[in-house]
């Protein structure tokens, strides 16, 4: 809601644009890693079912990739799934499930990705995976 009212107002924009010459000239990584962590957590705060932490969450992974892609970071890696989440209710890691199968789908579609070359490797026990 807030970053809504700043999008609104036009202080969002001002926001990213300092924060993009923080660092547009600076010597940046060439591969960044992060683990998807606290969609769960993030939904039981707003009183909401899990799965739509988990939305939200494979939502912003779009803008992450976005904003990698802009800052010129050559390798991203995403820790989506970890095995201890299988211990999780089957209704939730089919929920999971579900939504990494939409978004694959969709990135293996999407005409960015191909044209500017994107390469997409899945890692990991995968023979877990249906």
């Amino acid at each position: 809601m807030l970053k809504k009212l700043l999008e609104i107002t036009g202080v969002y924009k001002v926001y990213e644009k300092w924060l993009w010459r923080q660092i547009k000239d600076k010597e940046k990584p060439t591969h960044v890693g992060i683990i998807l962590d606290g969609n769960r957590r993030w939904a039981r705060e707003r009183k909401l079912p899990p799965w739509m932490g988990h939305e939200k969450g494979a939502e912003k992974v779009k803008d992450v990739i976005k904003w990698c892609y802009e800052a010129g970071i050559k390798i991203l890696t995403l820790y989506v799934f970890s095995t201890e989440n299988f211990n999780r209710s089957r209704e939730e890691v089919e929920a999971i499930m579900n939504l990494a199968k939409k978004y694959v789908q969709e990135y293996m579609n999407d005409k960015n990705i191909h044209e500017k070359k994107v390469k997409v490797k899945f890692i990991g026990k995968r023979d877990l995976l249906d």
